[in-house]
């Protein structure tokens, strides 16, 4: 039952999100908005199909959280919160630590197989 008041209380807000929608203009810039929202999602998945290392496409993809935060405060003005900080501070430490290992194992693979091509000569 409480799920049922929960849907009529969002029912009520899209309706009402409709109907101040007035002008043809406002409509316009809606639809305006959707296409372009839509062909930047678009763009983005042919992007991670183009990726090679399914690590990468992952890596790009966490990053979508920091970079979505920093741009909420500057472009909407909504404040900055020690928790949402926090929560950024981790997952960037976690990303530079990723690419770091990342780094040093590529480094290892290549010394090993330069290692290998020097011993098969």
């Amino acid at each position: 039952v409480g799920w049922v008041v929960a849907d009529a209380g969002a029912a009520g807000q899209l309706a009402d999100g409709v109907a101040a929608l007035r002008s043809p203009l406002q409509w316009a810039l809606l639809a305006a908005i959707s296409a372009v929202s839509s062909a930047g999602l678009a763009l983005q998945t042919l992007g991670y199909q183009r990726v090679r290392d399914v690590a990468s496409a992952s890596l790009m993809n966490i990053l979508e959280i920091p970079f979505s935060y920093g741009l909420q405060a500057l472009l909407f003005h909504e404040p900055l919160e020690p928790l949402g900080l926090g929560g950024v501070g981790l997952i960037a430490c976690a990303t530079v630590l990723n690419l770091t290992a990342r780094v040093r194992h590529s480094r290892a693979d290549a010394e090993r197989a330069q290692r290998e091509n020097l011993v098969c000569v």
